[in-house]
This record gives C-alpha cells, structure tokens and sequence, in this order.
C-alpha cells in the first residue's frame, strides 16, 4: 500500500531568540539563516559550550516539528545530548511532565534525544510556536541551523471579512486556527486531540466552508466517520455526538450541495437510532438502545454531569430536528423521520438554566425568547462558551440584538488576541484575564500564568489546547448574522442576502462553489453592493 502526503511543508526559521543560558555564541544565526542542505563548511555557526539552553519563538503557532542541523562536535558524548520542549505558550516550553497538568499525551512535546556531528534531522509533530532546546552534556556543540518544518493543508483562503473594529482580526485568527486543523482529516486540535472527534466537528466545518469553501478534507473527515463507525453505533462513545453528525450532514448539504449516499444513509440511520431514544412523552434515554457508550449526558465540559449539561442535550436534538424539518434539503423519508421524533419533544419544555450555551439553543428553538436571551446577556462576554460561539450569536443577532453580539464578539476573542493568542483556543473564560500575563512572557511575581494556571476537566493547566478548531464560529456568525446570506437552495443555487442594517461599513467574501459572494454595505452613507456569480439565484 503506497499512500501519497498531499499536504504542504515548509521551513521557517524563528524570528526571535527569547533567551539563552550558558556559553551560547552566535545565536542570532538561528533567526537569520537556515539552508535546505547541511554543508561541512557552514557560512556561520552557532556554538554551544557545555551545558546550556536556548527559547525560540516562531512569532506564530504552527502545527509541525523541529529539524536541526549540527556540525562537528568537540569531545562528542554518546547517549542523550539534547532535549526538546515545545509550547503554545512560553511558560508550556519552560514546564515539566505533570506540572500544571503538563502531558505527552497523543503528541510527545518534551523530548531527549541523540544527535551525532554532521546531523539532519526532525522531531516532533504537534503544534507550537514556541521551543526550548537544551543542551544536556558537557561537549561543544555547534549548530548549522534550526527551522520548524511547517505542516498544513495548503487550501486557498478565499473568505475574508472587514470591519467593525478588530473583526478583521478575529475572522483571520479564526480562519489561521482552521486551517492549522485540517490535516489528514479536520482535527480537534493540533497539540491534542489529533483525531477527528464527531462532537467537536459542527462549528469547525462552518468555519471552514465559509472560508475555504469545500476542501476536499471536510468530504474525507465525514465519510471517515461513517466508514469507521458502523451504525447502528455512537460515534467517539458518546451519543450526543451523533446529533452533532446530523447537524453537520445538514449544513453540509446546506452549503456544498453535494448528497453523498454514504451520508444520507448515516443520517437516516442516526433518525431511526433517536426514535428509539426518544419516549413517547419526549423523555430521550441513550440507554434503550444496547449500545456502549463512555457517557450518556455529555453536552459541554463546563456543565458536565449536571442537569444543566441534560438540558442542553434536549434543546440541541430538538434544534437539530428543526433545522431538518424547516430548512428542507433532504428528500421526504428523512424529513418524515425528523418529524416523528420531534412530534414526541415538540411539547416539552425543561427549567430555564444560567448557562448561555443551553439558553442559546433554547432561544433558537424559539421557546422562553425573553427570558434565554436575558442569561445570555448577563455579564455580556462573561460565561460565554469558546465551542458554543456560534449559538450565542447566532441566538442575539436573529432576535434583534446583532450589535450586542458584534460587543461580545469583539471582547470574548479580542481578549484572546490581547494575552497573544495567534491562533484560538480549546476554551476561555473572561475571568482569565484578571492578573494573567501574555502567553509571549513569563508572568511577574503577582501574576497569573494564563495558560498554566487556568483550565479544568480535560483543558486544565499546560493541558489546554491554545489552538482548537471549534472556537471558530464567530466565522459562520459573521457571514449568517453581519454580512447576511442565507441558503435557500442547497449549495448557493439560490440564496437571499439581508446584511445587518446598521451605520457601519462591512465587506466580506464567501466561497461558494460557483466562485466568490462579494458583499459591502456601510449604511446610509454607501448602499448595499452585491458581486455573485451567474449561476446563484437571489430570492427575496
């Protein structure tokens, strides 16, 4: 079996020498030069006497590894002569195993290893931006160079927004996180989580159609996931998942037009596995089919195991019922399986929570609408969930509160973008920021590490992931909600366009797979313009 790497490499060299101990000499070089071959005679060295380290900062995150070239060595020592540490963040590259929830889980990122004279070589393959380099025995060292092997999908960025303060900003961290995540398949995270994880998909692949369009990795991660899990089965152990794998079906459908049979079939599957899940008077219980599963109320980490996360559950099955039934891209048998499970929840309503991700879902299922969108109010950006953004906004801007979600917007990912974040993260909360240094610093005395120090469940401490693709919905909100397309025929066949209505100027594009939507609107002062292409219907 021969299998052909699609995806792109190239060699970037840091662009700052952070710091260094020990008897380090020429260290700018590694900024400065780097050669694809390794030569005897170098045009410059970096050499290290003895033990000693070096922190290297590559200015962004990239999923990779490390390759460094050495000379010959003085008095060279056999075994273990370097060690490597990669970091999203610059105390994560200083840490050891098990400190602040340190791990090499699913990717090694602290490493020894040997490297003899006249070496060429790579390690690694996680995401980082930062790495240190220690030099573990007492020889000469003397290093030809160092790069990051940068490893991405090489898909054309044809979205783009501007914009409303910093949304220009956010939209392209947003769409840099996107496609550092599409690897061989649309990943969870470049760090951990290199898998695709059904669950975490949904905001992920909006994100990505409306930005890179359809990349042939979306159409690989989907059909991998049918192709992996025999139905009837719960995807990655949880059940929730598979209302997520509808969802993304539909909207899938929705935007690329393409009816895979593979799909259709898996969700029609996944239709008759709820039916069975769901009682007569709207009670799901994931146990009546005899299937394994890790847990069955899973609806976020931050309410995990509580009747908060169960109610979440409910409304998100039954907004994906809805979107099924009313937005109508499927043929009959499915839409009828739709609505014969949410005839049974249609009546059922569940206890207003403080959560704003479970409220989302409610406001959008159009029940309790004044009284969801008061808790997600509250406190503007504070308590908002990174992987429910989408939801948020999405639930304020269709009530008539697009401006509020453009403040809250703006303060939730802006914050991120303000502690040095150059790509988004697994999850963030407000509160972080009090006290906490840049992720580019080491904190003072009274202050708080950001990354460290934070976190909890599986994203405690050095275990966060600072690049996940499901913190990009503020992508979909953006190109929905601001610049105002809707789908009205699968695939951009026909579609409407009512872009927010407000004083300030906005452009975006949105690849479709007829070519580039072209819209700019800046109130009263410059008209609506619309730039299509000739194959998309615009309706009312």
């Amino acid at each position: 079996m021969k299998i052909v790497e699609t995806r792109t490499k190239e060699y970037i060299t840091p662009i700052k020498v952070i710091k260094t101990e020990g008897l380090i000499e020429n260290a700018d070089i590694l900024i400065k030069d780097f050669e694809k071959q390794n030569f005897f005679r170098a045009k410059s060295l970096c050499t290290v006497k003895g033990k000693g380290y070096i922190i290297l900062d590559l200015g962004r995150e990239i999923f990779g590894t490390l390759r460094i070239q050495t000379n010959r060595y003085q008095n060279e020592i056999k075994g273990d002569n370097f060690r490597i540490r990669f970091g999203e963040s610059l105390t994560e590259t200083c840490s050891e195993i098990n400190e602040k929830g340190e791990t090499n889980d699913h990717s090694t990122r602290d490493m020894r290893i040997y490297m003899s004279s006249n070496s060429d070589m790579e390690w690694g393959s996680t995401g980082f931006r930062f790495v240190r380099i220690d030099f573990l025995v007492d020889q000469v060292y003397t290093i030809n160079g160092i790069a990051a092997g940068f490893i991405h999908c090489g898909y054309e960025k044809k979205g783009s927004f501007i914009g409303y303060g910093r949304m220009k900003d956010i939209y392209d961290t947003a769409a840099y996180t996107l496609m550092l995540n599409m690897q061989n398949t649309v990943w969870d995270g470049i760090k951990r989580d290199q898998h695709t994880w059904v669950g975490d998909l949904y905001p992920e692949m909006l994100g990505i159609l409306l930005t890179y369009g359809n990349v042939p990795v979306l159409k690989d991660t989907l059909l991998g996931v049918v192709s992996h899990y025999e139905m009837p089965v719960w995807y990655n152990d949880i059940p929730t998942y598979n209302i997520w794998f509808m969802l993304c079906v539909n909207d899938f459908v929705k935007y690329s037009g393409r009816r895979d049979e593979a799909l259709i079939s898996a969700l029609k599957e996944n239709l008759r596995l709820f039916d069975e899940c769901v009682s007569e008077n709207g009670e799901i219980n994931f146990k009546t089919p005899d299937l394994y599963f890790w847990v069955d109320d899973f609806f976020e980490w931050p309410c995990f195991g509580t009747e908060d996360g169960k109610t979440g559950i409910f409304y998100l099955l039954k907004y994906t019922l809805k979107k099924i039934i009313e937005e109508k891209f499927f043929d009959e048998s499915i839409i009828s399986g739709a609505k014969r499970i949410y005839e049974k929840i249609k009546n059922r309503k569940l206890p207003l929570t403080k959560i704003k991700s479970v409220e989302s879902l409610r406001v959008l299922c159009g029940e309790d609408v004044d009284e969801g969108l008061q808790v997600i109010e509250n406190g503007g950006a504070n308590g908002c969930s990174v992987f429910f953004m989408y939801f948020i906004l999405k639930a304020l801007a269709e009530n008539g509160k697009c401006a509020f979600a453009l403040k809250i917007a703006d303060e939730y990912y802006g914050a991120m973008l303000d502690k040095g974040a150059t790509t988004f993260w697994e999850n963030f909360d407000m509160e972080w920021t009090k006290n906490s240094c840049r992720i580019d610093r080491f904190p003072n005395d009274n202050e708080k590490d950001i990354h460290g120090d934070f976190g909890a469940n599986c994203y405690a401490g050095f275990r966060h992931s600072l690049c996940h693709g499901w913190s990009c919905g503020v992508i979909a909100f953006l190109a929905e909600n601001v610049l105002g397309i809707k789908i009205k025929k699968a695939g951009f066949v026909a579609i409407s366009v009512n872009p927010f209505q407000d004083n300030e100027y906005s452009k975006g594009a949105i690849p479709t797979p007829f070519g580039e939507i072209i819209i700019e609107k800046g109130g009263k002062e410059k008209p609506l313009e619309l730039t299509t292409p000739k194959e998309i219907n615009i309706i009312s």
